[in-house]
């Protein structure tokens, strides 16, 4: 695909920025992290994500579910058996957000270690 000539750098960097902005304002938008999480794991039906996602209202989890899935984040998709029913499952795009879940889990990991040492006096072996 041909961005044409008049597609400067300078045009791809405010390009590049614009899609950055865009993917910071889903990714950091309330609930989403904990739903690309569970969904990490495996396809699961509304009612199973609200399930695991404790204090989350449907209202909020089916605006989160409709913006993942307008970004083609997340896909609807049929269920197998025993479920047999409708669900959700990341797509590619959604599959590529994985690392970004366990940066953050590794980072809140190490965060909980350095607040509990900063607190107790205790450096867990370091």
């Amino acid at each position: 695909m041909s961005l044409g000539k008049n597609f400067t750098r300078k045009t791809s960097n405010a390009f590049r920025e614009e899609l950055t902005m865009e993917a910071d304002a889903i990714l950091s938008a309330r609930w989403v992290i904990p739903i690309l999480r569970v969904l990490a794991k495996n396809p699961n039906r509304f009612s199973g994500i609200k399930n695991l996602l404790k204090g989350v209202s449907p209202k909020v989890l089916a605006l989160r579910l409709r913006q993942l899935e307008d970004a083609s984040i997340i896909e609807k998709v049929r269920l197998p058996a025993p479920a047999n029913c409708d669900g959700y499952a990341l797509t590619e795009l959604g599959l590529s957000t994985i690392p970004i879940i366990i940066a953050i889990n590794d980072w809140a990991a190490k965060m909980t270690e350095l607040t509990v040492e900063a607190r107790t006096g205790c450096n867990f072996g370091r």
